[in-house]
């Protein structure tokens, strides 16, 4: 009989070991391909044009998960992926929204690279699709969208009946506005040490070669938007939070975190940027504050904060990303928060939905 060092699993073998480590997990992501061989994870995606936060899409969040939960026989992951069509290949701007994904996809396996060079790799012939858009990137000016206009605490009716009514259901978008405008900033102030003043929401996340212009969007810009962010008291650290409702916290988040953790680093942390901001629209206060007087920040926290997390996303999860993001030394924790009880709690483990 093969040694487990020997053995080929295929996705659905995959999915039999996984369930008997967590009961809850129902299957794998359908149009991703998974195989074990010599130990090695290899992860096919289908379709890179996807919305990051897909199961079919988001490769981090899988690539960890299946990493953490099954170390007996995986150690180390090769990723590969279809390559878009041939209208799209070379083209690195443009009005089509699946190019933005598609440069999003190569730009996360980029960085996922750099969080794990000892056990991560992509498949060798697709390395050179992935440094020439990098290099396009490094060697261009491409510049990260401002807000349009000053955000503002604008509640409509229903959402003022909710406030008063705890039964009722409140939207992400009404929870986003309690933390940025309302009473839940105190929370992100004792949890956080965030500045009260300094907390904003919805930050865009667009990237344009040259000019904002729909012909030359690099990343979509069009709802793609940190939920919310905020600058600490000691004026030098930048926070990002990625805020999920209910049970909408899928493995998609910890794709859909990081990407955003790298945009922020690569444009207010790094000594080297790859985006820069537009000097026009300074007037916004979410402008002004996230230009910083185009002083680098020196630190970075990424948060998700949710009221529920799949079971999968458990500690040993939290602490792998962690690993990663400190080799840029950005900080990483995950929180839940209760609305109604209004507290927030960093915590290590205590998943309570099913994947």
């Amino acid at each position: 009989m093969l040694t487990n060092n020997k053995m080929r699993y295929d996705k659905t073998k995959i999915l039999e070991l996984l369930k008997e480590k967590n009961k809850y997990v129902k299957k794998l992501p359908d149009k991703v391909d998974f195989t074990i061989e010599n130990k090695i994870l290899k992860v096919v995606i289908n379709e890179p044009t996807n919305n990051m936060q897909s199961n079919e899409a988001a490769f981090e969040g899988w690539i960890l998960v299946l990493k953490t939960w099954l170390p007996s026989v995986i150690e180390n992951v090769v990723l590969d992926f279809k390559i878009i069509p041939d209208n799209l290949k070379g083209v690195y701007y443009g009005k089509s929204s699946k190019l933005s994904h598609y440069n999003r996809f190569l730009y996360r396996i980029h960085n996922f690279s750099k969080m794990y060079p000892d056990w991560f790799s992509v498949e060798i012939t697709k390395k050179q699709i992935i440094s020439d858009f990098m290099e396009f990137l490094k060697n261009n000016t491409t510049i990260l969208n401002p807000s349009s206009k000053e955000r503002v605490d604008k509640l409509n009716k229903n959402s003022k009946e909710r406030q008063a009514d705890s039964n009722k259901s409140n939207t992400e978008s009404d929870i986003e506005r309690w933390f940025v405008f309302q009473d839940g900033k105190d929370l992100l102030y004792s949890t956080w040490n965030i500045n009260k003043e300094k907390i904003h929401n919805q930050l865009p996340v667009g990237v344009y070669y040259k000019e904002i212009a729909t012909d030359r969007t690099i990343f979509s810009g069009k709802k793609s938007a940190i939920d919310f962010w905020g600058i600490g008291e000691d004026e030098i650290s930048l926070h990002l939070f990625e805020l999920k409702r209910g049970n909408n916290s899928t493995i998609g988040v910890i794709s859909e975190t990081l990407f955003y953790t790298f945009i922020l680093y690569d444009t207010c942390i790094s000594q080297t940027p790859l985006f820069d901001y537009e000097s026009r629209d300074q007037n916004n206060s979410d402008t002004k504050a996230i230009i910083n007087d185009y002083k680098k920040f020196d630190k970075l926290y990424a948060h998700i904060l949710s009221e529920k997390y799949p079971t999968l996303f458990n500690e040993r999860v939290v602490k792998l990303i962690e690993d990663g993001l400190s080799n840029y030394n950005i900080i990483f924790d995950r929180a839940t928060y209760d609305y109604s009880k209004k507290s927030i709690k960093v915590f290590k483990d205590f998943c309570v939905s099913p994947n």
